[in-house]
């Protein structure tokens, strides 16, 4: 899990997470390329989340022997933008196992 507040309040919610995920990919497609990888991360989404006073979305990652599904989450506080991003990698094939642990938590308003 990743978390931060910084600039952003301006953005619409939607497009907020898809910069935040792109610049996260983005990230992984330079070190994959680094190393003399073959192959690149692509992203899906899958759904649009609303949690609270947080909305965001669920995307699924998938690259060079990985898959990953990812939530991002914000909110905008006063002119800033309060962020949550959570992951899990596992091995290409077991997506599934990601999205059992990221449900397995359980979320209130409190």
């Amino acid at each position: 899990m990743v978390s931060g507040k910084g600039p952003g309040a301006n953005e619409a919610d939607d497009l907020f997470s898809d910069q935040v995920i792109n610049g996260f990919v983005g990230g992984m497609n330079h070190a994959l390329e680094a190393s003399g990888v073959d192959g690149r991360a692509t992203i899906k989404v899958v759904r649009v989340l609303k949690l609270d006073s947080y909305a965001g979305k669920h995307y699924a990652v998938s690259g060079p022997g990985f898959s990953a599904v990812v939530r991002v989450l914000s909110k905008r506080v006063d002119d800033r933008r309060q962020l949550f991003m959570l992951f899990v990698m596992t091995r290409s094939g077991d997506g599934s196992l990601g999205n059992q642990f990221l449900n397995s938590f359980k979320f209130s308003g409190q």
